[in-house]
C-alpha cells in the first residue's frame, strides 16, 4: 500500500520540486532585469557566458546607501580626489539617456557602486565580450545603437546585434569640460594599469572597431561611463 502511494504522489513530488526550483533561481536570468541603489531598473542581456545591463549605470548612490558626491562645478570637479559623478553638460535629462559619468575615484572607492551581485566591468570582462562578438575590429559597431538620435553621422556599422544600446555620450575631461556627445561613448573599466592611469574602452561614431586604451580619459578625475557585469 505504501508503494502505491508513493507511485501515486510521484508527479506530485517532481511538481513540488520544479516549482522550488523555479522560485529559488528567481534572479536577474528569469527576470531580465537588475535594480540598483537608486531604483533604476535595467534590462539585462546574456552575452556567451556573461551576463551585462543593456544600458550606463545611472546610480548617484553608493551600495552601501552613501550618496555620490554630483559635481557640476568645473574647478570642484577638477580637485576632486574622491568619488563623484555627474551628467553631461549636468543636465539630469541626458544622464536618463545617457547614463551617469563618474571619475576613476568612485570606482575604486570600497562602498561600490555597482547593485549587489554585480561589479564594474573589468578589462577581461570586455575582452570576453569583444571577443565573443568577433573581436575588437568590428565590436564598436555591433554594441552601437543604430540610428542618429545618440549618435551623430556616420554611426559606421551599427547594428546593435545583441542589445547592448551604447549610445555617445561623450566624456568629462579632467578640467570639467563636456566633449564628444554623439561623437564616442568612453567607458571606465574596472582595471587600473598603473596608478592614475585605468584601462578604457572607446566605441566612436566614425568607426566600427572599440578601442582598448590606457587612461585616454586623462588621469583618474575624468568622467566616463560604466557598465556593469553579473558577479
Amino acid at each position: 500500500m505504501k508503494n502505491k502511494n508513493l507511485i501515486f504522489n510521484f508527479p506530485y513530488l517532481c511538481l513540488f520540486i520544479l516549482l522550488t526550483l523555479l522560485i529559488q533561481c528567481h534572479d536577474d536570468e528569469l527576470t531580465n532585469e537588475v535594480v540598483d541603489k537608486d531604483g533604476n531598473v535595467y534590462k539585462t542581456i546574456k552575452i556567451g557566458e556573461q551576463t551585462w545591463i543593456a544600458e550606463n549605470l545611472k546610480t548617484i548612490t553608493y551600495r552601501n546607501g552613501d550618496p555620490i558626491p554630483l559635481i557640476k562645478d568645473n574647478l570642484k570637479w577638477h580637485s576632486q580626489i574622491n568619488g563623484a559623478c555627474c551628467y553631461y553638460n549636468n543636465d539630469s535629462i541626458l544622464g536618463k539617456d545617457y547614463g551617469v559619468l563618474y571619475n576613476y575615484y568612485a570606482i575604486q572607492d570600497p562602498r561600490n557602486i555597482a547593485p549587489q551581485g554585480y561589479h564594474v566591468a573589468t578589462d577581461e570582462d570586455w575582452t570576453k565580450l569583444s571577443n565573443f562578438i568577433g573581436g575588437l575590429s568590428t565590436a564598436g559597431g555591433k554594441l552601437k545603437e543604430i540610428g542618429f538620435v545618440h549618435w551623430l553621422t556616420p554611426n559606421s556599422g551599427a547594428t546593435n546585434e545583441i542589445g547592448f544600446n551604447c549610445r555617445g555620450g561623450g566624456y568629462r575631461d579632467i578640467s570639467g569640460s563636456f566633449a564628444g556627445l554623439g561623437m564616442f561613448c568612453a567607458f571606465w573599466t574596472g582595471t587600473e594599469f598603473v596608478a592614475g592611469q585605468a584601462i578604457n574602452r572607446i566605441i566612436y561614431s566614425n568607426d566600427t572597431q572599440m578601442t582598448r586604451e590606457i587612461s585616454n580619459l586623462g588621469i583618474n578625475g575624468a568622467g566616463g561611463y560604466v557598465r556593469i557585469v553579473k558577479d
